[in-house]
């Protein structure tokens, strides 16, 4: 709360001296039968007296909006803070977001780089192994040669010369397969990861909006709560008034929260009154 009691100041009139004597005066006048006179100050100081109370109500009303302006202004302040520590949070998640993103990129990059180091170190062993089948066969069709077995030498060095010429090889097929499964799943993983680094991000600015609005609505609520002790600093000021106990009453009874929720009914009806003859003009 950013109020402080003993701020309002009190109305400077003094009329309960002034009323005394026409209250004694028209007492004299009623005694002396001169009804006429007594009326006439009955009247007259009626008259002063509703003025004196408007004057009173006027008096503590230009002071309740100087402290309803100014706690607007805290209120304004407040949110603006509330706002630039908002933005700052959320600069400093987004810059936390892209530094986490360029630190995953990297080591997805690593994992890449490693994977595809396996998958050619597997293939280039099933290339020497393929190799080392074709030699095999080679050296075998030589002894047959030898040994004068040349039609199984013949179909040994052709079936040699075959692996040699194929284009595929089942062993680095099923590598190939077996590595493009593994980049695959890693794909995934790495978008997974992505995905959770956005959504924790996302749910962290909804974190922040949630701050922002709680600390909005509690500046707000402190903002009413200094209105509200305001209009109870008025209302002892006036009651504590000895110079001025005809307004009292009055004062207190227009800084009630009870009239002044009748009157903000009023004005939201005469504003819904203004909305329907506009829509209907």
């Amino acid at each position: 709360m950013s109020f402080e009691t003993g701020t309002i100041n009190t109305y400077s009139a003094d009329t309960t001296a002034k009323f005394d004597e026409i209250d004694d005066d028209e007492a004299k006048a009623i005694e002396e039968y001169n009804y006429e006179q007594a009326e006439f100050l009955y009247n007259s100081r009626c008259v002063m007296a509703e003025a004196h109370i408007t004057e009173a109500k006027n008096h503590y009303e230009d002071q309740r909006q100087k402290y309803n302006d100014r706690f607007l202004d805290l209120l304004n302040q407040k949110r603006s803070q509330n706002q630039e520590k908002f933005e700052h949070d959320c600069e400093e998640a987004r810059q936390r977001l892209q530094q986490r993103i360029e630190d995953l990129n990297a080591s997805q990059k690593d994992e890449l780089h490693e994977l595809e180091g396996r998958w050619r170190e597997a293939r280039s062993y099933q290339r020497t192994q393929i190799e080392k089948t074709v030699e095999t066969l080679l050296s075998s069709s030589q002894l047959l040669a030898k040994s004068h077995r040349y039609q199984e030498a013949i179909a040994m060095r052709d079936k040699a010369r075959g692996i040699q010429r194929r284009q595929r090889h089942p062993k680095i097929d099923e590598c190939d397969a077996d590595f493009q499964e593994q980049f695959k799943q890693m794909l995934l993983r790495h978008e997974q990861a992505f995905e959770e680094l956005i959504a924790q991000h996302e749910a962290l600015i909804r974190l922040f909006e949630e701050k922002l609005e709680a600390a909005n609505n509690t500046a707000e609520a402190e903002c009413h709560i200094d209105e509200a002790y305001a209009s109870v600093e008025i209302m002892d000021t006036a009651l504590l008034d000895t110079k001025n106990q005809d307004a009292a009453v009055p004062v207190v009874q227009h800084f009630s929260p009870r009239a002044n929720k009748s009157r903000r009914g009023l004005q939201s009806s005469l504003v819904l009154e203004e909305r329907e003859d506009a829509a209907n003009a």
